[in-house]
């Protein structure tokens, strides 16, 4: 059985690209499964991963929902899958939106799913972790140049030539 959550909008409204291009946000729950590209199955990554749906010019002036078919079908470790044959998306979510599909509800596997969830947590965190740290010590690498700079003694000469004025630092 397929299960299929909704589409929710984002909040902001981040123009990027052509005015004809809808961003779809893929998302798994739980997180970590895999997503395999609908046609020839080839693995395209782990979501969350954004995909670019060209739309016509008039959808995003327009009030009407339209059908698109999705770009990728989900697969948990354990085997299950859930894909959608069409997802509605609404010019008033924005150009940016996000699709969640949901494991289907199969007695095997379930446990293995929410341990790879923990650890693709798990991984994120640790991540976002090392990222801040490299930023901390760009930003502390910063700060002792400008102190250096500020500390550094200048001195400066001008000097008055016709109606020019030329000013010497060292």
């Amino acid at each position: 059985m397929r299960r299929l959550l909704v589409i929710v909008a984002l909040g902001g409204f981040a123009f990027s690209g052509c005015a004809s291009t809808l961003k779809i946000t893929y998302h798994s729950e739980p997180e970590g499964a895999k997503l395999y590209a609908n046609g020839d199955g080839q693995l395209l990554g782990s979501a969350p991963m954004t995909f670019t749906h060209k739309m016509s010019r008039s959808f995003f002036s327009g009030t009407q929902c339209v059908g698109v078919q999705p770009m990728a079908t989900m697969r948990w470790a354990s085997g299950a899958e859930a894909s959608a044959a069409q997802v509605a998306v609404c010019p008033d979510h924005g150009r940016q939106q996000q699709l969640t599909l949901v494991r289907p509800d199969v007695p095997f596997g379930r446990e293995l799913d929410e341990q790879v969830a923990m650890d693709y947590q798990r991984e994120a965190m640790i991540k976002a972790q090392k990222d801040a740290e490299r930023q901390a010590a760009h930003l502390k690498h910063l700060e002792e140049l400008e102190a250096a700079a500020l500390e550094r003694q200048m001195s400066c000469t001008s000097n008055n030539v016709g109606t020019f004025v030329f000013t010497n630092c060292y």
